[in-house]
This record gives structure tokens, C-alpha cells and sequence, in this order.
């Protein structure tokens, strides 16, 4: 434990002395790249805001019919859940 101590402690002090520099390095990176990652980003949202907004229409058009279909679709496999599970119930019962 005494060594380990030891160990971690010069460990820590290495550790804290590489961050630091590994930091700055690291906050100059960063900066530099948020800045190009904030005009990349602008020039995303304004595409992609464009690509969503037509992709939200005909979406809406696709969900509307969709779920007039599904409806339909639910309706009758409601209706064919509701028997089977019936069934199943009266099998367990008699078991």
C-alpha cells in the first residue's frame, strides 16, 4: 500500500503534468475545430432544415395514408387477436 501509494503518487504527478500540457494542446485543437465545426454545422442545419422540411411533407403525406392502412390493418388483426387470445385463455383454463 506504502508503495503503491508512492507509485500512484509520482504517477499522479507525471499523469497531472501530461494532462496539462495534453489539455492545452487539446483546448487549442478544440477551439480551432469547433470554430470550423461551427460553420460546417451552420451550413448543415440550413441543408438540412431544407431536406427536412420536404422530407416532413411528403413524410406526412406517407404517415397519412399509412395510418389509414395500419388502421385498417389493426382493426382486423384486433379483431383475429382478440379470438386467438380467447382461445388461448379457454386452453389454459381447461389445462
Amino acid at each position: 500500500m506504502a508503495t503503491m501509494a508512492a507509485i500512484l503518487n509520482v504517477n499522479m504527478a507525471t499523469m497531472a503534468a501530461i494532462l496539462n500540457v495534453n489539455m492545452a494542446t487539446m483546448a487549442d485543437i478544440l477551439n480551432v475545430n469547433m470554430d470550423t465545426m461551427a460553420a460546417i454545422l451552420n451550413v448543415n442545419m440550413a441543408t438540412m432544415a431544407d431536406i427536412l422540411n420536404v422530407n416532413m411533407a411528403t413524410m406526412a403525406a406517407i404517415l397519412n395514408v399509412n395510418m389509414a392502412t395500419m388502421a385498417a390493418i389493426l382493426n382486423v388483426n384486433m379483431a383475429t387477436m382478440v379470438a386467438i387470445l380467447n382461445a388461448r385463455v379457454t386452453l389454459f383454463n381447461t389445462n
